[in-house]
């Protein structure tokens, strides 16, 4: 649907046009897999063999993918901050999607006019396919995204990290005696969504936006993030051979990452490159002096492009920033136990002696080098355009070499004919304590999703985290869907309702960002207080809605006086404020008043009690 989505996007056709695809595609692929499994094979029914076959090569690993599932939901403190505020960009765009007229010219985090515009969310379809399945099945969007998007991230890395794990396996031991084994590999999910400032203030692994994968893996981006490499590399792995079918389905793949996220970009260069490096050297027809002189001939052409090559857009970074940051992390992970501890997957690939697996090594330093070294970097950096991209990618191989190494380990020690009772009692003890590991972080630093790498953490109990859940069921805060429920109300008889809120307040003890989370649950209503975070300047009313203009909100807060008072009404005029959210009403309710406006209605919480309360004009 990747094609069809960009399609649409490009052409400003209507959303309508792009459900009615999707139902279609889903119909065909329905078809041909029903006629596959009836016509294709005549007992197609499953026996009670393959059934226990089934269990006994996969239990553990639904195990993990539900233990990591729970891991991350539990993580309520992340999702009343919006996910560090990104989440409302991707949340409002999955909701609104069906509900805005023209959802391509708008801005639908915030419900401001943009335009028809080309930018790197033109490709990305992501959203906007998950915007058909949320509407069909009518659910609320935080339970839809953080719970059964998440999963459904969670499923796809798992089962990446258990066929490249198979692959390697399938080198050395083709008769699948210990093929039950491999499905303990995926246990390093548990470790991957560890709260990461507590990997990182402990030195374990530290990674670009590694939060996202512990809490936010309904991200497009997190699907490249932490798949990328694995779906690239594995049509290639399973053959080492460059042919037609290869191709077209990393052009596929290709295709539909970018259709994720464009951080896919440099990801895809590098995988290319690399593998088209090892095809040349396993190729007898290919001179070996050819292939001392291509890598050369890159390091020049690399080291040319750093020096001369300027990005036109001011947004961008410079490629020395790029690479500055690619030192950085390259820095910091030798600095982290985890890739040390590795390094019995790296004794154990040469101990194997397995041409195929020398090959997966080789590979592994040609994309080693492709991101670290000085002129063999460039080839990436001047795809990433900014420095976060640059760690995105770093972090993609980072999970891909983690993998790549255990499967190596677990390959050897099945080699030596290590009895499969001792491997698995291994593998469920290493799950065990990884786990422990991702559910004591939690505790220790969960209480507060907005510290970074450095900071102390907050503690929270799992009796805390499953209470309010209990209570805030939809995965959203009681308090704004109450909100979201009075503006929809409102917006029934204004097609334009503007509403203004605070940058913060407060939920069950956290954080809690209404102008992020609000939009998703009321996708017909416009928060100026939102362009703060997703700026656009081109809607002829709100476009100039800046830090500025929140701070004269922000002044009359704090102040309450005559003369905040006055430049909060002029605001409002201004920007055509239809309703405000505020905390108090016994502070704030004379001055109110006096630029027209009167509660309409007590915000309840998940307690039952009022804890904001929405001023609207008079004439609303």
């Amino acid at each position: 649907m990747a094609v069809a989505g960009i399609t649409v996007q490009l052409l400003n056709l209507s959303w309508s046009l792009f459900r009615f695809l999707m139902w279609g595609w889903m119909a065909g692929l329905l078809a041909v897999s029903l006629y596959c499994i009836v016509h294709r094979n005549d007992n197609w029914k499953p026996a009670k063999e393959s059934i226990r076959g089934f269990v006994k090569n996969y239990w553990a690993l639904f195990l993990i993918i539900g233990v990591t599932v729970f891991l991350c939901i539990i993580n309520y403190p992340a999702f009343w901050l919006g996910n560090r505020s990104d989440g409302g960009f991707y949340l409002s765009r999955m909701a609104s999607y069906p509900y805005t007229p023209q959802p391509f010219e708008h801005d639908l985090s915030t419900g401001l006019y943009t335009g028809h515009t080309f930018d790197q969310y033109t490709i990305n379809t992501h959203e906007l396919e998950a915007s058909v399945f949320l509407q069909f099945l009518n659910m609320p969007v935080g339970l839809f995204a953080r719970v059964f998007l998440s999963a459904e991230g969670y499923i796809l890395f798992a089962c990446c990290i258990y066929t490249l794990a198979e692959e390697i396996l399938r080198f050395v031991r083709k008769d699948g005696k210990y093929r039950s084994i491999i499905q303990f590999v995926p246990g390093i999910l548990l470790l991957f969504t560890t709260n990461f400032v507590f990997m990182a203030n402990n030195g374990i692994l530290d990674l670009q936006d590694s939060w996202q994968t512990s809490t936010a893996m309904y991200f497009g981006s997190s699907i490249v993030r932490t798949c990328g490499f694995f779906l690239l590399l594995l049509p290639y792995i399973r053959n080492y051979c460059l042919n037609w079918k290869v191709v077209l389905q990393v052009m596929a793949v290709s295709l539909v990452l970018i259709s994720k996220s464009t951080i896919a970009l440099p990801l895809i260069i590098v995988c290319c490159i690399a593998y088209i490096y090892v095809w040349m050297m396993n190729q007898e027809s290919v001179p070996k002096i050819f292939c001392l002189i291509v890598p050369i001939a890159m390091a020049g052409l690399g080291i040319f492009l750093q020096r001369t090559v300027h990005f036109s857009n001011p947004e961008f970074n410079s490629i020395q920033d790029l690479q500055n940051t690619s030192m950085q992390w390259l820095a910091s992970l030798s600095h982290s136990i985890v890739p040390w501890v590795m390094a019995p997957g790296l004794v154990s690939g040469f101990l194997l002696k397995n041409r195929r697996v020398l090959r997966l090594l080789l590979l592994e330093l040609c994309l080693f080098i492709l991101l670290f070294v000085p002129g063999f970097s460039a080839y990436f950096t001047v795809f990433s355009f900014y420095t976060f991209v640059t760690g995105r990618v770093i972090t993609a191989f980072a999970y891909f070499f983690i993998c790549t190494m255990i499967s190596l380990t677990v390959t050897w020690l099945a080699s030596v004919r290590l009895r499969k009772g001792i491997l698995t009692a291994a593998g469920m003890a290493c799950c065990m304590i990884l786990a422990g590991i991702n559910f004591y972080a939690f505790t220790a630093y969960g209480g507060d999703a907005g510290i970074i790498q450095g900071q102390a953490g907050k503690p929270i109990t799992l009796a805390k985290a499953l209470e309010v859940l209990k209570k805030n069921p939809d995965f959203m805060p009681v308090s704004t869907i109450n909100l979201a429920d009075a503006l929809n109300r409102l917006a029934e008889t204004d097609d334009h309702l503007a509403v203004l809120t605070e940058t913060y307040y407060e939920s069950d003890g956290v954080a809690d960002l209404k102008h992020i989370l609000t939009r998703p649950l009321a996708p017909t209503v416009i928060f100026p207080t939102a362009n703060t975070r997703f700026p656009t300047d081109k809607d002829p009313v709100y476009g100039s809605y800046t830090v500025d203009q929140q701070q004269i909100f922000e002044s009359f807060l704090v102040n309450n006086d005559e003369a905040s008072t006055a430049a909060f009404g002029q605001l409002l005029d201004e920007y055509q404020i239809d309703a405000v959210l505020l905390r108090d009403h016994r502070t704030y309710d004379v001055n109110m008043n006096r630029l027209g406006f009167t509660v309409y209605e007590s915000i309840y919480n998940d307690e039952g009690e009022p804890e904001y309360y929405l001023y609207t004009r008079n004439q609303v």
